[in-house]
């Protein structure tokens, strides 16, 4: 903390202090834990149950309307979604929707993007290539064949065991 102090006074001694400040450390936390269920709910709702003319906002009310807690913890920031191809990202940003904070895509378990860590802030705008991240598959997508068959290969004896002798049956 008194590092964090002294950084602060030195910046404003020399004026380059930034104009944003950086997020609380513990409230990105909460958030991103939030973000997670939240982006679950989306890629839930956007590979099984969406129609495909969906609007983005549409899409984050339809995944979370079975349980409303999902969004309390993101209730002061601006959250927006997408969608692409049957895989999903949500962003969390400032309330004014300038600086965006943490970006998650449903198709993976931990968090995908903190973006708040940066020193420089991030513009509120989607960096999850979704394509990449998620890879679903498509009709486009081209059929990968089987592997060919190996012909048998022969089994060698266990040890100690003559190779010609014959099989032991129990009765």
């Amino acid at each position: 903390m008194q590092k964090r102090k002294l950084i602060c006074a030195l910046m404003i001694a020399t004026g380059c202090w930034a104009s944003v400040p950086l997020p609380d450390p513990e409230e990105m936390r909460i958030a991103g834990s939030a973000l997670t269920k939240v982006a679950t709910a989306v890629q839930g709702y956007v590979r099984y149950e969406m129609a495909e003319t969906v609007p983005n906002d549409d899409i984050l009310r339809n995944a979370t309307k079975h349980d409303p807690q999902l969004m309390a913890q993101l209730a002061k920031f601006k959250v927006r979604v997408r969608a692409s191809n049957k895989s999903s990202s949500v962003l969390v940003c400032d309330k004014e929707g300038t600086r965006g904070f943490l970006e998650d895509s449903g198709c993976t378990g931990p968090l995908d993007e903190n973006l708040w860590h940066d020193e420089r802030p991030k513009p509120c705008e989607f960096v999850i290539d979704l394509e990449k991240v998620c890879n679903p598959p498509t009709a486009s997508s081209p059929v990968s064949e089987p592997p060919t068959s190996l012909p048998p290969q022969p089994v060698s004896p266990a040890p100690g065991i003559p190779a010609n002798s014959a099989p032991v049956t129990k009765m």
